[in-house]
């Protein structure tokens, strides 16, 4: 997504969003760029700038990949990252960069359940995905695939106890689904202005249908039919031409 299309304004808001994970699992980065409201944008917009999805690797590397890489191309305005299980890079970042520009959010049912609204609310306000096709990094194109894939195949399920869980099919990863959420949490926490700001609309409770989940089933793809997709459909991946 390094392209033309990507050039830089003055003084840009990087908005970071992180999923962090242990060597066994992927740890999520999504970083977007707030376009400023002006003439011909008389909106704020958030355009996804850049993805990465590691795995294998230590907390040192991921620090040192983020500080002389990622942070010194997109230096970092404000940065949400996953605090329930994995804490250690939410601290350090809240150390060098100060409380005030990390927010460190812990995973219930109702935080999930906000991001999901957050998702669909900048849906709704026109956000586009770059296309996979015009990416000339193969990387960059091979995480926006799985990002959108990611967010088609995201589940909201009740158990046969009745709790509302939020999951991902089996075998499958969500941490780019994850990692956009909270940027896209943190891109609207600055496109939203009291007095002149776009009014965003978000999700009605029926917009979501949650699937009752059944443990003796014997074929698993029957979950994945009977929960459609709740949010992101084809029709809502604004490809810009």
């Amino acid at each position: 997504m390094d392209n033309e299309d990507f050039a830089f304004s003055a003084n840009p808001k990087f908005i970071y969003g992180m999923d962090p994970a242990s060597k066994l699992d992927f740890f999520g980065i999504v970083i977007h760029k707030i376009i400023p409201r002006s003439t011909t944008n008389p909106f704020p917009m958030a355009q996804l700038v850049r993805l990465e999805a590691v795995t294998h690797t230590s907390y040192l590397h991921i620090m040192e990949m983020l500080k002389k890489e990622l942070f010194a191309k997109y230096p970092p305005y404000y940065m949400v990252l996953d605090y329930s299980t994995e804490k250690t890079i939410s601290e350090v970042l809240m150390r060098d960069f100060g409380k005030e520009r990390v927010e460190a959010m812990n995973f219930g049912n109702p935080t999930k359940n906000q991001l999901k609204d957050d998702g669909l609310a900048i849906l709704k306000q026109g956000y586009k995905f770059p296309r996979p096709d015009k990416q000339q990094n193969m990387n960059q194109r091979r995480h926006l695939e799985n990002l959108v894939r990611q967010l088609q195949r995201e589940q909201m399920l009740y158990s046969p106890s009745g709790m509302l869980t939020f999951d991902h099919p089996q075998g499958e990863h969500n941490d780019l689904a994850i990692a956009w959420e909270l940027s896209v949490h943190g891109c609207l926490k600055f496109m939203i202005n009291s007095t002149d700001g776009p009014v965003l609309e978000g999700s009605k409770k029926n917009e979501r249908r949650a699937y009752i989940r059944d443990h003796g089933e014997a074929d698993p793809g029957a979950e994945i039919r009977m929960n459609p997709v709740n949010r992101i459909t084809d029709e809502q991946i604004y490809y810009p031409s």
